[in-house]
Parts: structure tokens; sequence; C-alpha cells
């Protein structure tokens, strides 16, 4: 092995600069591949993950300004009101926060390492309408409901905790942190006990936009609780009603009758938003990721079969150059099929060293690549792309094979003469 990758090496180091050009070819192929291939999963899959936090036909209502009455009592009774309208079913808000927890610090769990020197963790709060229609899945203890959102501050919140928590956290255990009250402008000191253990691979809404097609929050370490009653004010309570409110129409009303009427309570209150479903939010982010996805796959098609030709040119040359070297081995033992075998492991390990140093970039910098649905890589893209490479070599491979076939073993020994 060991000796097959030094011939190898000094079988591409005779080609010169072709070779390594060719491998620069190889990797940006790969990479374009990488981003196209895993952007055409994450598109795909990401209707499943969506319904597996409410249904498409749920509106979404992002309120971009409140008018010249800009006080949260304002938002309050415009929400109030439509909880009491008789052709909305369900109707809630939530809160997304990042809250520090001692018990947390310098956590191993925590993917983020400036949040786990702080034991910062991502929590959901939900008010007391969407609790009612909102199950989490568990797989220890117990869910919320409505019943754990009070009317009055408790210092005890009753809490769900990702899977990814579950042995240093079991059932019971209390954790401590505070919350803002926004209406003293003071932090007030709570318990956090855990109820439930959510199922593998949880998910929710990321909150705090325009859409929320686009804002996934998949996180193993996250906690979901009931909203509490100091959140009831000033930016908590804006923050939610303004940009993460869900509504669900009834059985008999169509979501078009429910859309209208929201904006003629927009309208009346002098509030200015954009009201839509999820499955509208869908539509729109898959417009905007088809183009750059089929640009990837189509860019990194042709730099490829650049790459083939390339390497065709620089594997056909390495054989004629290397006639004598080849002779040599033919008169101590080889055969023609030896020969052609160390052929195919030069473009073999060309390939999979291109390869892998694309995956490796990939794996490192897909979280600096801006996309509108966030890209991810699994065992099987990892799969397809190891398909492709592996099938980039033998294609590549006919050319020189063919030619090495076509020499005579007596000329092979002369030279080539």
């Amino acid at each position: 092995m060991f000796l097959n990758l030094r011939v190898c090496q000094g079988g591409l180091r005779r080609q010169g600069v072709r070779p390594f050009l060719v491998g620069i070819q190889l990797f940006i192929g790969f990479i374009c591949f990488l981003i196209g291939i895993s952007m055409l999963e994450s598109t795909m899959n990401h209707d499943k993950t969506i319904k597996k936090v409410t249904d498409l036909n749920t509106l979404h209502l992002f309120i971009e300004d409140i008018g010249p009455d800009s006080r949260s009592e304002k938002l309050l009774s415009f929400y109030n009101n439509l909880s009491k309208n008789d052709k909305i079913k369900n109707i809630g808000t939530f809160l997304n926060l990042n809250i520090p927890f001692k018990e947390l610090i310098d956590s191993p769990l925590i993917d983020n390492k400036k949040q786990s020197e702080t034991g910062i963790n991502k929590v959901v709060f939900l008010d007391k309408n969407l609790l009612e229609w909102t199950k989490f899945e568990v797989k220890k203890g117990r869910g919320l409901d409505k019943n754990d959102v009070g009317s009055e501050p408790n210092e005890i919140i009753p809490t769900l905790i990702g899977p990814a928590l579950e042995e240093q956290f079991p059932l019971g255990t209390i954790l401590s942190s505070g919350i803002a009250d926004d209406r003293k402008m003071t932090i007030v000191d709570k318990k956090f006990v855990v109820v439930g253990i959510l199922k593998e691979n949880p998910v929710y809404w990321g909150g705090g936009s325009s859409t929320l097609a686009n804002s996934i929050l998949t996180n193993q370490t996250m906690f979901i609780c009931p909203l509490q009653s100091e959140q009831n004010y000033g930016n908590q309570l804006i923050t939610r009603l303004k940009t993460n409110m869900l509504i669900q129409s009834k059985e008999n009303t169509s979501t078009e009758e429910v859309k209208k009427t929201v904006q003629k309570n927009l309208e009346s209150n002098k509030i200015y938003g954009d009201i839509s479903t999820i499955k509208e939010q869908l539509e729109e982010l898959k417009k905007i990721s088809w183009p750059i996805i089929l640009f990837s796959l189509i860019f990194s098609s042709l730099i490829l079969l650049l790459s083939i030709f390339g390497l065709i040119g620089v594997m056909l040359s390495s054989v004629v150059q290397r006639y004598r070297e080849f002779g040599i081995r033919f008169s101590l033992g080889a055969t023609i099929t030896s020969l052609i075998n160390l052929i195919i492991f030069e473009i073999l390990v060309l390939a999979l060293f291109a390869f892998s140093l694309a995956l490796v970039i990939f794996y490192i910098a897909k979280n600096l690549i801006n996309t509108p649905i966030a890209i991810d890589i699994n065992i099987y893209i990892i799969i397809y792309s190891f398909v492709l490479c592996i099938s980039i070599s033998f294609i590549t491979s006919f050319g020189p094979i063919l030619k090495l076939k076509s020499i005579e073993p007596a000329q092979l020994i002369r030279g080539g003469k």
C-alpha cells in the first residue's frame, strides 16, 4: 500500500503542475456539488420538518409597525380581540430567548463555545393559548398544557428539555436562572424544574422574522417553557405579538376569510403588517432556493466534466512518458493488469484527495454559507458524493487503460520504440 502511494506520488510529480491544476478543478467541482446536493436535500426535507411543528395552513402574522400609539397595550388589545373572533379556532404566541444557567456553564453539550462558557441556552416560552393546541412529544415525563401558565408570578417553571441533556438533568432536576420583568425593569429569579424529556431531534420555530418557514430551530439542548406573567409587559410582549403570532381557522372557515378578518382588524387599529400561511412562505422560500440549487449543480457538473477531460489528458501523457518505467516493471514480472491497476490507483488517489479536502472545507464553512434554508451534511450526501468521486475515477481511467492495452509488451520493454 505504502509502496503504491510512493509510486503514485512519483508518477503524478513527473507530470509537473498539471495534476495539481486538475486537482483544484476537482476540488471546486466537489464543493459546488456538495452545496447544491445539500441544499436540495434540505429543501426536500424542509416541508417534513415544518409539519412536525404545525399544519401548513397555519397563518403567521408579522406586524411591521403599530402606528403612532406604540404602547404594548394596543397590541395586547388587538391580540385579545382576535382570540375572541368566531372565525378563528386557535391563536397563540411564543417567545425565544437566550438565558444563562449556572448549571450549563462549560457544558460540553452546548455546541456554541461562547454560549457554553456563560451557560447560555435557547429557551422557548409559549403563551396559554398556544399551549392549548401545541403538543410536544416527550419520551419521558409529561408534556405542557395551558394549566402550566399562571396569571400570577410563580417561582417554579415546569420545563421540557432537549434529549441531549437527559443524562445530565433527569426528571425533577432544578436549574436556576432568571427572566426579565420589563414592568419593574429587573431580573426575577426562577427555578426551571424538568418535567419532561423531548423526543430525539426536536424542532420549533426560531421566530423573530417576517417569515417562519426559514426560521426553524433544531436544537438538541433547547428548553420549552410556559410563558411567565412577568413577560406580559414591555419589549417581551411587543416582540412575541409583532413577530411570533400563529393563527388557525375553524374547520368551516377558509384561511382566506381569516386573512381578510385579520387584515380588517389591523386596519381598524392602524396597525401595519402582513399575514400569510406557512405553505405560502414555503413556496416563496423555494422560489429563492431553486435557482441557487440549479446553478450549483450545473456549475459543478461543468467543472467536473472539464476535470475528467483534464485528468484523462494528464494520465494519457503519463502513460506515454513512462513507457521505459513500465517496460522495466514488465521485465521484472509485472503484468499489463498490474500496470493498469497502478494508473487507476493514481487517478483514485487524486480524486479522493480532492473530494476529502472539499468535504472538510464544506463541513467547516457550511454555517458561513448564506442560503435561504440552513444547509447541513448527512451520511446520504457523503455517500452520493463518494459514489460520484469513484465514478469520475473509473470514467477517467478508460482512456489510459485502452492506451496501455494497445501497446505490445515488447514495445514497453523497448521504451515505446
